[in-house]
């Protein structure tokens, strides 16, 4: 057997490792991510690099990357020298709600955990199982708003469908939720994205439990 080999305080990737917790007869690691997220993972896993994150980079860059492959090839003639169709500027969109942080959109949709099936990284699966985007609807997750975009919960809705399936802010978060804010390393726009308040109900909070 082995010595033991302790590595508590070694970063792999996107992972700081915090403590050793054995588990079903397996060495295992307590580790906390870049992203704040806490994750057990095996040391062969760590030292081989198979695990680097708790899973976000998985979805910030490989999943972008796998879409965008996919781009140019895929477009069945909605992309034609500079012009899109309005499904595939839909599509598109989708994914930078998802995945890109620079657009406006993104504490909503990815900032809140939000992503794409894998199955619509290629246009033309998007195009078989919704259809063509209709003049005077738009891409709406349904039934459950808090899901992803995924076959079996999206449909083309109008605007009033849309409004009644868009999520309600408040400004009141139960006690639980209070902590859970105050230890959220992320922003204070993707915090309130997350739980459905506004930015300065966060700011509240973390200024008011840290004594201000």
């Amino acid at each position: 057997m082995s010595a033991f080999i302790d590595i508590t305080g070694q970063r792999f990737g996107r992972l700081l490792i915090l403590q050793r917790d054995k588990t079903q007869g397996r060495t295992k690691w307590l580790c906390l991510c870049d992203c704040g997220q806490k994750v057990i993972v095996r040391r062969d896993s760590l030292k081989e690099g198979r695990t680097l994150s708790c899973g976000c980079y998985h979805k910030e860059v490989i999943a972008p990357k796998n879409a965008q492959r996919n781009i140019a090839r895929t477009t069945h003639g909605h992309s034609r020298r500079g012009r899109i169709t309005k499904t595939y500027a839909t599509w598109n969109r989708m994914f930078n709600r998802c995945y890109n942080p620079n657009v406006k959109d993104y504490p909503d949709y990815g900032g809140r955990g939000i992503t794409v099936c894998e199955r619509w990284y290629v246009f033309t699966n998007f195009l078989a199982d919704m259809g063509e985007a209709p003049p005077d609807k738009s891409l709406d997750r349904w039934p459950d708003n808090d899901g992803n975009y995924e076959p079996g919960n999206c449909r083309w809705a109008t605007p009033k469908e849309q409004s009644a399936n868009r999520r309600r802010r408040k400004d009141s978060p139960t006690p639980e939720q209070v902590i859970a804010i105050f230890n959220d390393p992320r922003t204070h726009q993707t915090i309130a994205a997350y739980y459905g308040i506004n930015r300065g109900t966060v700011h509240n909070i973390k200024h008011k439990l840290h004594g201000h």
